[in-house]
């Protein structure tokens, strides 16, 4: 059992470095959409791409291993650290809780950035509706600035008269 404890230790340490790892692609990625460098965007994918490779394969060693310790994949620290000694008790939820601290701060992050490139989406439907038109109410303005209605197709209200 002293084995898989140290074994365990050297997971969580694993996963931690990688999710903290993840969580600097993310922070990067959120400057490169900021900066609109979207080459620095892909190399950055890339690089999460790995990381995120890491992650599965140290999840894999975690889940095996709780399994050789007599628990389910999802067992929560708390019953896997009743058995042992204080000293180790403390170190294994110090590290289940920085984990779940890193793996937050990497939920926040996400949001923040689908939220960016919802807004972004949403700004370039926006344009590309005004270069395009409004549909079949749409307006036009003619020389003498009088309103006409559309008749069923779409004219730029870039070439509109009275803009």
């Amino acid at each position: 059992m002293e084995k898989e404890l140290k074994e365990l230790f050297i997971v969580l340490d694993i996963l931690i470095a990688n999710h903290r790892e993840l969580v600097s692609c993310e922070q990067n990625k959120l400057e490169l959409i900021l900066a609109q460098d979207w080459e620095g965007l892909g190399e950055q994918l890339k690089r999460s791409e790995q990381v995120l490779e890491s992650i599965g394969t140290a999840e894999k060693l975690r889940v095996d291993l709780l399994y050789r310790l007599g628990f389910k994949e999802n067992a929560p620290m708390r019953d896997i650290v009743k058995d042992y000694p204080e000293s180790h008790k403390k170190r294994l939820m110090d590290s289940a809780h920085e984990l779940m601290t890193v793996v937050q701060n990497l939920k926040t992050l996400n949001q923040q950035i689908a939220t960016l490139l919802n807004t972004s989406l949403e700004v370039i439907n926006f344009s590309i509706s005004l270069f395009q038109g409004s549909g079949a109410d749409h307006k036009t303005y003619c020389i003498n600035g009088e309103e006409k209605r559309g008749q069923g197709s779409n004219t730029s209200l870039v070439l509109d008269t009275k803009v």
